[in-house]
């Protein structure tokens, strides 16, 4: 007991704190199993692991002041027949952050589109990208504040987002990276803007869905 006891604490010195949490249960666990040290090893790193991942998923899930959290697969499709799904599950693949694409959702309030734009946005940050949702208002005043005192809203939202990010608008927007952004409102939309290309609000929106 004293050398699992040292063991757990060398393990929290490290700040590997679930793997001291779990050290004794997997232990148990391996001698049942008889597994190799290596591979006992391998399975309370990978727990440490998937525990630090999902923490920073729900700091980043905070950080990008998302209205509401809705997946995809709450999506009512039987609902909106005029919804290409085919081409949500292909903006899915997140395909449109690498090429730096714009999405636009088009329609009336209340078919969804801010849906869509929130389930993309947390699609992209479970696979390790920054978002951030701002509504059109709070962009503008923004806007306004920062040009009154000759600071660039760009660099805030850099700030926020690190190099990259997805924006979200209702005549909300969703910032992916600071490079990409997801808008939404009477029209919706998902853009994706690259610092290394040019500004979001030059680029052409180059994918639409209409509802």
């Amino acid at each position: 007991m004293l050398e699992l006891e040292r063991v757990r604490s060398q393990l929290t010195e490290l700040k590997l704190n679930t793997a001291a949490e779990l050290l004794e249960s997997r232990l148990q666990t391996a001698a049942q199993k008889e597994a190799t040290y290596v591979s006992f090893l391998a399975e309370l790193l990978e727990e440490e692991l998937s525990q630090r991942r999902h923490r920073y998923v729900q700091t980043q899930v905070q950080r990008a002041h998302l209205p509401y959290q809705k997946t995809l697969d709450e999506f009512d499709f039987a609902f909106q027949p005029s919804v290409d799904r085919r081409a949500i599950e292909e903006f899915a693949t997140l395909g449109f952050i690498q090429e730096a694409f714009n999405i636009v959702f088009l329609g009336p309030p209340g078919v969804g589109k801010s849906h869509l734009a929130v389930a993309l946005a947390l699609k992209a940050l479970s696979s390790g990208y920054s978002a951030y949702f701002v509504s059109v208002t709070d962009l503008g005043l923004r806007i306004y504040v920062e040009r009154m005192q000759k600071t660039s809203w760009t660099s805030g939202c850099e700030s926020i987002c690190g190099q990259s990010c997805l924006s979200s608008m209702r005549s909300d927007t969703v910032r992916l990276d600071g490079k990409k952004r997801i808008c939404s409102s009477n029209s919706s939309a998902l853009a994706t803007s690259t610092v290394a290309s040019s500004s979001p609000a030059t680029r052409a929106l180059q994918s639409g869905v209409s509802f």
